[in-house]
């Protein structure tokens, strides 16, 4: 049967001599796997710039649920990044967030509403002109809710640290190495509670926004074991500077 879908570049592998397999996450069928014969044959009439990484495009394939791999039969962009491909900071932060969500999204089912956040943010992100420097911390903040392992804020009120192993803020310092520290976790819970249209309020300073980074990914590695290495991370505290 033809499926129309909106959908998400994650990662792309050589196929043969001139085609390639791409991992897309759709809006209507979650992560599938397509292979694109020719693309990169100069001839192509599929061009191989439509499949950049977290590229938003729109698909028509012929879909079968009984196979693994699936054939595009048309592919063009639903929105076109205007500041992305251009700014080295923001296509590097691309890079970085490309990992992580391919890393941990391994879902082949439909889930809308990570689609919607995964796009809406991106956009955003695309049009903001400045004050982005926190869009990633945002972004993983936020992502946890949909990965299963959104922190609790029951005892926000009391907050002095972060237990990453228990995924709570809590008043009393673990007894485990797996914490936050003030003023690490304070800033964590205001990126928690800010809206995409509020991110960029929160005041963060750049030694404290490789350190909350840091522990991010060190709260990501306890509850997704698949996110060992993250390659891209030294090359996004390179540019981020």
């Amino acid at each position: 049967m033809l499926l129309k879908t909106k959908g998400i570049v994650f990662r792309q592998f050589k196929y043969g001599e001139t085609g390639k397999i791409v991992k897309i996450y759709t809006e209507e069928r979650g992560l599938m796997s397509f292979i694109i014969k020719g693309i990169r044959n100069r001839k192509s009439p599929t061009p191989a710039s439509l499949f950049q990484s977290l590229s938003i495009l729109e698909i028509v394939t012929s879909w079968n649920e009984k196979k693994d791999l699936h054939f595009i039969k048309e592919a063009t962009q639903a929105h076109a990044y205007r500041t992305i491909p251009s700014d080295i900071r923001k296509s590097t932060v691309i890079l970085f967030l490309n990992e992580i969500l391919y890393k941990t999204i391994r879902e082949e089912e439909a889930n809308k509403k990570l689609f919607r956040f995964i796009e809406q943010s991106l956009i955003h992100f695309d049009e903001q002109e400045s004050r982005f420097s926190n869009f990633h911390i945002y972004f993983l903040s936020a992502l946890t809710r949909f990965l299963g392992f959104h922190p609790s804020q029951e005892q926000a009120s009391v907050v002095s640290f972060f237990d990453m192993y228990e995924g709570l803020f809590t008043g009393n310092q673990p007894l485990h190495k797996y914490c936050m520290h003030p003023p690490e976790s304070l800033i964590f819970k205001d990126i928690l509670n800010a809206s995409l249209e509020e991110y960029d309020q929160v005041n963060i300073g750049r030694a404290s926004r490789i350190e909350l980074l840091e522990k991010i990914l060190e709260y990501y590695r306890l509850h997704q074991p698949a996110l060992r290495e993250v390659k891209s991370f030294d090359i996004l505290q390179t540019v981020m500077r």
